[in-house]
């Protein structure tokens, strides 16, 4: 088994584990973030998703991001055989690369724990990324619980890589705080 740290629009565990990806493979060990800062930028061309996808730039100067820490078999996180494979989702060695980071799981006050993550091989700054996109990332955030503090620097940074998307994701976010809503009723 693999520990996987994922901070994009695999934070959504129903998309991690639907039917055209992990199917079901990957387990949530919990919130965690990184030990290194950071920055969250969207650096990437996704084929599958048609927009700029997310990705963690190193930075003396950023904070710690928030990922799931996964637990998946490694016959689906390595590799590019036959069945879908994290490798084959996030287009490692090609894309992203696949490499060790240091994580904190939020309610575990030891040791920082190594994980695999995925970070982009040669960054593009003039990417944007899209509602659809982003809609992920909102959904994992929301049904893991992550800080509100937290939401709102994932806000930011999706609107300072495309501005045009504040009305989209403001209905976006109306329509999360809705069902969280209807869901504690």
């Amino acid at each position: 088994m693999a520990l996987v740290f994922q901070y994009g629009s695999n934070l959504s565990t129903v998309r991690l584990n639907g039917a055209d990806r992990l199917k079901g493979g990957a387990q949530v060990v919990g919130v965690a973030r990184t030990v290194a800062k950071y920055h969250l930028a969207f650096t990437a061309w996704s084929e599958h998703n048609l927009c700029a996808a997310a990705d963690l730039v190193a930075d003396e100067g950023g904070r710690s991001i928030y990922g799931v820490l996964y637990e998946i078999p490694d016959d689906l996180v390595f590799g590019y055989h036959p069945q879908i494979t994290l490798d084959r989702i996030e287009g490692e060695g090609h894309v992203y690369c696949r490499q060790w980071i240091a994580v904190m799981v939020d309610d575990n006050a030891s040791a920082p724990l190594e994980a695999w993550t995925y970070q982009v091989m040669t960054p593009k700054w003039n990417l944007f990324t899209e509602i659809d996109y982003v809609r992920h990332l909102f959904i994992g955030m929301k049904e893991h619980g992550f800080p509100d503090e937290y939401q709102q620097y994932v806000m930011v940074r999706v609107l300072r890589n495309h501005p045009a998307l504040q009305a989209a994701l403001d209905i976006l976010l109306a329509s999360l705080e809705d069902s969280c809503a209807g869901l504690s009723r």
